[in-house]
């Protein structure tokens, strides 16, 4: 199988691989990006100890070639890559190889090279696109509810609208399991949805003992969604697709945790009305390299 990417920018998309006009060259920047490691150094002891260590932006390094048999395309060509490969907008790559697809989003750095042609019908072209957020992701991402209703049964029975029962059984005993089965650890999309009353419902990690808590009470038809991502921390209210800050809600010991790789335990709670509470978590898995 071969290799190919797709960038996409605001301004056009090119598919570079084995099929004409853009022919994947070389590429490299792929793997675990440049680390640097925080030690410590503590007097009168030998030796340091080791901290967290950060990545660096990741710079993928691409050469591809314009092949065409007409020079006239060619430059229609290198006109439309200079065009798509702006410096100005955001480029979202989808990475195709034998190991399934990837994506990640990076900006071009420094110059954009096409050096003038030397056998007719062909044009190199030399980039480097760095991406701060150095993580490879799934293509698709993941939602799990871990707090839901779901009918029990069901007979022949005729009730005026507004005027009868309704049966069910919850879909979980207030725990959740969450398997991140990623490379490192990664933010998620918590929504807590209210289907009647409920009052300051909260979301707490077994092991590492973090929370998320709501100080509002959410009435039917009502979500109070927090987002923990890296770079996009958000809390905000949602009622009749009107949305609104909802910073002011969160408890002030609140974590935007992430989910470690693994499994992660989840218990969701509500000081009243937790069978009112529906609530799901969304995530995309994410690689240090591929």
């Amino acid at each position: 199988m071969f290799r190919s990417l797709t960038i996409t920018s605001k301004l056009g998309s090119l598919e570079i691989g084995h099929n004409f006009p853009y022919i994947l060259q070389r590429i490299d920047g792929l793997g675990v990006p440049e680390s640097v490691s925080q030690i410590t150094k503590n007097a009168n002891r030998d030796g340091a100890t080791y901290g967290q260590a950060t990545f660096s932006p990741r710079i993928i390094n691409l050469e591809f070639g314009i092949i065409t048999n007409s020079r006239t395309e060619q430059f229609k060509l290198r006109e439309y890559v200079n065009r798509v490969l702006t410096p100005k907008y955001d480029l979202n790559i989808l990475y195709e190889y034998p190991g399934g697809k990837k994506t990640i989003s990076g900006r071009l750095s420094g110059v954009l090279s096409m050096p003038e042609a030397g056998v007719s019908g062909y044009q190199k072209v030399l980039c480097a696109i760095e991406c701060p957020d150095p993580y490879w992701q799934d293509v698709s991402g993941i939602s799990q509810e871990i707090a839901n209703w779901r009918g029990a049964f069901e007979f022949p029975l005729i009730i005026p609208e507004d005027e009868g029962i309704e049966m069910g059984v919850r879909l979980s005993n207030l725990v959740a399991t969450i398997d991140n089965k990623g490379g490192v650890a990664t933010g998620m999309r918590v929504v807590f949805k209210a289907t009647g009353t409920v009052e300051k419902p909260s979301l707490f990690n077994i092991q590492t003992r973090e929370f998320i808590k709501i100080k509002k009470t959410l009435n039917a038809g009502e979500e109070l969604i927090v987002t923990t991502s890296l770079g996009n921390k958000r809390v905000y209210l949602k009622k009749d697709n009107v949305i609104t800050n909802g910073f002011v809600w969160l408890d002030d010991r609140s974590s935007f945790m992430q989910l470690e790789i693994g499994k992660n335990i989840f218990r969701y709670d509500a000081e009243k009305g937790i069978d009112n509470l529906e609530m799901v978590i969304s995530y995309t898995q994410q690689y240090a390299g591929v």
